[in-house]
């Protein structure tokens, strides 16, 4: 589970939350448990049609039981690409920076 905080609409993810859990279940484990391949747990786990009833079946209770969770971040950096915006404040004490936020937070809204 990631750590964060929500600010003026705005929400921060503790960077050490972004490192890698050694503890967590990856997909290849429930591919393991449930004896079917990791592109089949992809598939299932992503909604996709085309997938046996009785296999999907296996892939979720196989989740359940390892307690898997996709990893949105993980997830970001294989696409390529992310939704999440940063931005870095020197002095959140100076009043400039709370209109900077609220500029920064209506034009992320607007894309």
């Amino acid at each position: 589970m990631t750590s964060s905080v929500r600010a003026a609409g705005v929400e921060f993810i503790l960077i050490s939350d972004l490192l890698h859990n050694p503890m967590a279940s990856c997909m290849r484990d429930v591919a393991k448990v449930a004896d079917v391949s990791k592109a089949t747990v992809s598939r299932v786990l992503n909604k996709e049609r085309y997938v046996d009833p009785e296999t999907r079946k296996r892939v979720l209770e196989a989740a359940r039981q390892l307690n898997y969770y996709q990893n949105v971040h993980a997830r970001r950096l294989a696409r390529g690409r992310s939704d999440l915006f940063g931005l870095i404040i020197s002095e959140i004490a100076n009043p400039f920076f709370p209109e900077v936020i609220r500029g920064f937070e209506a034009a992320a809204l607007e894309s």
